[in-house]
């Protein structure tokens, strides 16, 4: 199955996004509200979003405790776990999978949209994850920026899902900030 095929990426994100039912519904911590809305409005975007940002994390939590696809390991991300979170995040806009178009964010020019695919395939794979450090692969991710919006949100749930922090969910890094790698992360939002 070809994930970047518009209509089967259509079909399965939609398919993966259905299949969050109400038979798992787990407690929201204020916590994570207040980091859903904190990510929500830090993209600017409508206050309506912070409850898709919410299913999309109730999505990642439900996931990332499946059977551990490998053994001695939390669950990783597969891509379509990857092109369904962005689906939920903006359905609207992310509803065939990734970009079909070139993206900068500020002054930074994004990967090149066709290759896209390739790279995001190449991010999510266990040699990947492996290899490379929650903030290091958050920091690649943004860089190959997918989605024609929500990167960030994603890319944030991504990055606790990699943590093994969905539970108590941290700000990622700031990517942008030209001192990212000399900052620490920030903590949990506490409450």
């Amino acid at each position: 199955m070809n994930l970047f095929e518009p209509r089967v990426a259509q079909s399965a994100v939609r398919s993966e996004a259905e299949s969050l039912d109400d038979v798992y519904n787990p407690v929201i911590k204020r916590s994570v509200i207040k980091w859903a809305a904190y990510e929500v409005e830090r993209q600017h975007d409508h206050p309506k979003h912070v409850l898709f940002m919410l299913d999309a994390w109730r999505y990642a939590l439900r996931e990332s405790r499946r059977d551990y696809e490998y053994e001695g390991s939390q669950r990783w991300p597969s891509l379509l776990n990857i092109l369904t979170l962005g689906y939920i995040v903006k359905p609207d806009i992310n509803v065939q999978g990734v970009r079909k178009y070139n993206v900068s964010v500020g002054f930074s020019q994004k990967l090149d949209w066709q290759q896209v695919p390739r790279s995001l395939e190449n991010l999510a794979t266990p040699n990947a994850y492996k290899a490379l450090e929650a903030k290091d692969w958050y920091r690649e991710f943004e860089e190959i920026h997918p989605f024609g919006d929500g990167n960030g949100r994603v890319g944030s749930i991504l990055y606790n899902w990699l943590k093994d922090t969905l539970d108590d969910p941290k700000y990622p890094p700031d990517v942008y900030d030209p001192h990212f790698w000399y900052k620490i992360e920030e903590d949990t939002f506490r409450s």
